[in-house]
């Protein structure tokens, strides 16, 4: 173990030895952490954070989780990806708590415990991407301007996708962003032959869906129930405790599962990338950003994370060998060192 790793403490197995650990099988590893969460982390979210909310854009109800450190050195917002409740992020929550941060955790619109744009609640759809970003800004504005210290923006895909974008808008709100597998360029598919197609065809497609076959709403792929995931090849981390967590969660609640991504929603999402990672809009960006890309990203292409990053005046990109889309929620070998890096990097741009 690395002294770098070891000095946070954040590891759930950190008391084994490295030779216990590499001798633990897949199902032993998931059965400690499930272990390690149910003791550690799950006390922890229930017991010291409070849930409230607030009124978003067009009247929608935006639910949202905080995390009150009493001798905060700063706080630490998270913008979660598609589809995610801010609850996939307790781990995240408890271990940058401990260092000594608030946290403060939102629903995007459209996901999680907040409302719905559309009749069916298991439809990911979004009237207009900006939606997100307004979204956020209320929430600054009300809920996490009122914490001391220095404030620190921690996002996921399409949170990344979100923060970007936020970071755009309104660059001094943040003292640093992190992003992890930022959505900047989503991996397309043709509809009919299931091959790769670029953007520009993909929004003809999506164009032709919404205004000619009035299909917006409908969902862009087949709909698929996530309670029949199961754990393999096609998973986003290759950590099975944290993906047994999150799978154990949306188990749970029922109101938490999404079956997948409307039309109109993959069609805000994708020109809404390729706008944020442009040029004239990057340039905006002048908070310090350091952007993790996941090495193994089966939904992310690594060209538009790129290309932001490029044009982003403070960016610097972070690759991570070895980690699935979800890096967050990775094996300890590949979250530690983010996390670490994370802390060290809002730890270096808090003044």
């Amino acid at each position: 173990m690395t002294a770098k790793i070891a000095k946070l403490g954040i590891l759930w197995l950190a008391t084994l030895s490295l030779n216990a650990r590499a001798q633990l099988t897949a199902t032993d590893a998931a059965n400690a952490y499930q272990q390690y969460f149910q003791s550690e982390v799950k006390p922890f979210y229930e017991q010291s954070g409070k849930s409230s909310q607030f009124k978003g854009e067009k009247g929608l109800t935006i639910r949202y989780r905080t995390f009150i450190n009493p001798q905060a050195i700063g706080s630490i917002t998270v913008s979660p990806g598609q589809g995610e409740p801010f609850q996939k992020y307790a781990e995240v929550a408890y271990d940058l708590y401990r260092q000594g941060y608030s946290v403060f955790m939102i629903d995007h619109r459209g996901q999680g415990t907040s409302d719905r744009s559309l009749p069916d609640a298991t439809k990911q759809y979004v009237d207009s991407f900006d939606n997100y970003v307004y979204d956020l800004k209320t929430f600054f504005n009300t809920v996490v301007m009122n914490s001391p210290g220095p404030r620190f923006l921690l996002a996921h895909s399409m949170g990344g996708c979100i923060a970007a974008f936020y970071a755009e808008l309104y660059p001094e709100d943040f003292k640093a962003i992190v992003l992890s597998s930022p959505m900047l360029k989503i991996k397309l598919l043709h509809p009919d032959t299931g091959k790769p197609v670029a953007e520009p065809l993909a929004l003809a497609l999506l164009a032709k869906r919404e205004y000619w076959d009035r299909t917006g709403t409908d969902f862009a792929g087949k709909a698929k129930d996530p309670a029949f995931d199961v754990f393999g090849a096609d998973s986003l981390t290759h950590d099975l405790g944290r993906w047994q967590m999150y799978h154990d969660l949306r188990l749970a609640n029922k109101n938490l599962r999404l079956f997948g991504t409307t039309n109109h929603w993959v069609r805000e999402s994708v020109s809404t990338s390729i706008f944020v990672r442009t040029r004239d809009m990057a340039l905006q960006a002048r908070v310090p950003i350091l952007l993790f890309q996941a090495g193994e990203d089966s939904l992310i292409l690594p060209e538009g994370q790129a290309e932001f990053c490029q044009n982003a005046p403070a960016c610097k990109l972070q690759l991570v060998p070895g980690a699935g889309h979800e890096i967050l929620m990775e094996t300890d070998a590949i979250r530690a060192p983010v996390m670490n890096q994370t802390l060290d990097f809002f730890k270096a741009h808090a003044q």
